[in-house]
């Protein structure tokens, strides 16, 4: 042993032995001391504490001025586990917000473990946490599922309002040559695929929101009794392509407070989803876009289901071709349609406003266009319309319209060019609202198409521009800046 490595040693030696000193030994040894030599001590030794957790959980990328803790293992910050547990009383007891990727060691499944066990203990420790967010591989291991429903249920006992868990499918799983093989035992297998783990399960009363990323078949009980006891609010599915197991799963679910829901690239059987919002009457927010549907042209949904349906986020096709009727909607006070970025998005977006235009009520109109190129040509063909052919003139309901892009471009000039013009084909639109890099603001000056929008659409109100600078111009009264 060379002298660097017998230093090594020795010193670590010497540190297992202090950590290690009894207790008995250290109360003697203070016992010795001064009442005034005592309180200094303790209130070094404090301060001692929490400088070095301060400067160790620096070191781990743990932002401990933000009141949302974020662990990742490929910025080293998820190994700062142990020191978080141990620093809680210096940074708080109660985080808003704790974000964990444990997807980062997946060629070792032991460690992967061990990440999942230190942030379960970690958890623990808590007094409550409002918001989780966990990214999760999905190894065919049961040990590691066994670890996870650990996890999960100490969670939901910290007062949890909001979880959101984004999984893995088994088939993205693959093990190096090097990595330890964890077989599966046949008995835990069978309790984990069965009820027997959750039969006794409390309800959770603070959890609002939960937020689902595929299925994995081990967590479906999890979920079944966490949601059933539950009152959630709000709810999310996303990159689930099993048909036949999102329709088993959803059919033992009924959530009576579910006023928001979400489902987005998805396959789904339409009587499946039918069935579901059929239950939930409730739902007043629905997010429904990027989904296949089975049979591939599914019957609309019936005039009367989704009776209370305030908000409508979609793509144009689902209005078009399977919502229900618009003017069975009697709820109906927004839509928001993602245009998408294909040109023949636009022939689309016209077939829907058809359909919107028969709603019986008013409603605010969103438009997120994608493509700006094909928004320039598609208000160039407006303009060569004759007005029989402009559905926008049949729009009786859209008094409030909002343009979005979220491309770094934002609306091209050509684009903004035509837009007054196309303004005034609605009849009784009001308000207008563009969010977009779309224009250079500066305070001294009004937008250019403030202007040309007072000009062309006398019926119009108030503009308003969400870019770098916000701007809201009523016209009756000049501008303001917000």
């Amino acid at each position: 042993m060379s002298l660097a490595e017998a230093t090594v040693s020795a010193s670590s030696t010497l540190q297992d032995a202090l950590i290690k000193l009894p207790d008995e030994l250290i109360l003697c040894i203070l016992q010795n001391l001064h009442h005034d030599d005592l309180i200094t001590l303790a209130a070094v030794s404090r301060h001692l504490h929490y400088i070095a957790l301060e400067v160790l959980l620096r070191r781990f990328n743990v932002d401990l001025d933000s009141p949302s803790i974020f662990l990742r293992g490929n910025d080293n910050s998820i190994t700062a586990l142990p020191a978080l547990a141990i620093a809680l009383p210096a940074i708080g007891t109660s985080p808003a917000r704790l974000s964990c990727d444990l997807t980062t060691k997946f060629d070792s499944p032991s460690i992967m473990i061990q990440e999942a066990r230190a942030l379960t203990r970690y958890v623990y420790k808590m007094d409550s946490v409002e918001e989780v967010a966990l990214q999760l591989m999905h190894p065919p291991f049961v040990h590691w599922e066994e670890v996870v429903l650990n996890l999960m249920n100490v969670i939901l006992s910290k007062s949890c309002r909001s979880l959101s868990i984004k999984s893995l499918e088994s088939s993205s799983w693959t093990v190096s040559s090097g990595s330890p093989t964890i077989k599966r035992p046949t008995g835990l297998s069978k309790i984990l695929r069965s009820n027997r783990l959750f039969a006794k399960r409390k309800s959770y009363p603070f959890l609002k929101v939960c937020h689902i990323q595929t299925l994995p078949r081990f967590l479906h009980p999890f979920y079944e009794q966490t949601l059933n006891a539950s009152a959630i609010t709000e709810l999310s599915f996303k990159y689930i392509f099993n048909a036949k197991e999102w329709e088993t799963f959803s059919g033992r679910i009924t959530i009576p407070s579910l006023s928001h829901l979400s489902i987005s690239h998805c396959a789904l059987l339409a009587s499946s989803f039918q069935q579901f919002v059929t239950r939930h009457p409730s739902i007043t927010f629905l997010d429904f876009h990027h989904n296949m549907m089975m049979p591939v042209h599914p019957p609309r949904l019936p005039a009367g289901i989704l009776p209370q349906l305030a908000q409508l986020q979609t793509s144009s096709e689902y209005i078009t071709h399977y919502l229900p009727p618009m003017v069975s909607l009697a709820e109906l006070s927004s839509i928001h349609i993602t245009v998408g970025d294909k040109f023949h998005a636009f022939s689309r977006l016209d077939t829907a406003l058809e359909h919107i235009a028969s709603c019986a009520v008013d409603v605010k109109l969103c438009l997120e266009f994608g493509n700006i190129a094909g928004l320039e040509a598609w208000l160039k063909s407006k303009a060569a319309q004759t007005g029989m052919q402009k559905v926008e003139s049949t729009l009786c309901c859209v008094k409030t319209l909002e343009l979005d892009t979220l491309l770094p471009t934002g609306f091209s000039s050509h684009a903004l060019a035509f837009i007054p013009q196309w303004l005034r084909l609605f009849p009784v639109l009001e308000h207008v609202s563009m969010t977009g890099r779309c224009i250079l603001d500066p305070a001294a000056s009004i937008p250019r198409i403030v202007r040309s929008i007072e000009t062309t659409c006398p019926n119009v109100k108030s503009f308003s521009l969400q870019s770098e600078t916000k701007w809201f111009h009523t016209y009756s009264q000049g501008v303001s800046l917000l």
